[in-house]
């Protein structure tokens, strides 16, 4: 079964591995993930949906201290653009548009994390309106207001169609003259556990949560906003706290 559910995958990613080291196709942090979309057909995109059949890739190096980005998701409320407002009132000038505003920190659950060094932000999870709220203070940790949210049936929604399933590929790196090369060399597939496992991962701030407003500084929307909202990270070590392990391949052992 398990081979069954896979097999286009696994197929895809021994051919990739015996073609060793493949010049990336950026020099970027992201540029393991992009040459293996590359490798596999894929279109790089934002989308919420799985990148391959149903199964999520997420790519990393051998020695990437980086958390896994689980996904990306905006606000329900309480208004329809929240995000904009959020920049509007609590972000800061942009340091090359200067009619932008940025709003980037990392978050946490229950506890007060100071922001562009005048307000503190703190997600709280409400049970039982079934929502996550993000509390704001000011410098002195007076509360000024608890009005963004995003419903817990948006996040399982997102959750269980974009992470259902999921391989973790695995690269060396390496640099010739002034380019990048990447050989895979293994994939582990993991299937979901379930979102409440997810909520308490989130509860215990072993899920990590980042608040991205930003500008575009590159492409076709360069000097646009480009607003991520709220981004969900899994540090690597952590990985089979929300996931089940299915499948190892290990080509450097072969």
């Amino acid at each position: 079964m398990i081979n069954n559910k896979y097999e286009d995958l696994i197929s895809e990613f021994k051919s990739i591995t015996k073609q060793r080291w493949l010049k990336s196709v950026n020099n970027g942090t992201n540029g393991v993930g992009l040459t293996f979309e590359k490798l596999i057909s894929k279109e790089p995109d934002s989308m919420f949906f799985p990148d391959y059949y149903g199964t999520e890739i997420k790519c990393t190096t051998r020695f990437s201290g980086y958390p896994i980005t689980l996904f990306t998701i905006a606000f329900d409320g309480e208004t329809f653009y929240e995000m904009n407002r959020l920049l509007e009132k609590y972000g800061k000038q942009d340091t090359i548009y200067k009619d932008k505003k940025i709003l980037i920190s990392n978050l946490a659950v229950n506890k007060k994390i100071l922001v562009n060094n005048k307000y503190y932000f703190e997600i709280k999870l409400d049970y039982c309106n079934k929502k996550l709220f993000l509390a704001i203070y000011d410098i002195n940790k007076n509360f000024i207001e608890k009005s963004s949210y995003v419903d817990f049936s948006s996040l399982k929604t997102r959750l269980e169609l974009k992470l259902s399933r999921l391989a973790l590929v695995y690269a060396s790196k390496k640099r010739i003259e002034n380019d990048y090369y990447y050989r895979y060399y293994k994939m582990i597939i993991y299937e979901l556990k379930s979102f409440e496992t997810f909520l308490e991962l989130l509860n215990k701030n072993i899920i990590k949560v980042e608040i991205v407003g930003r500008v575009s500084r590159s492409g076709s929307e360069k000097g646009r906003q480009k607003n991520k909202n709220l981004v969900f990270k899994l540090p690597k070590e952590n990985i089979t706290y929300l996931f089940n392990e299915i499948l190892i391949l290990d080509l450097n052992k072969k």
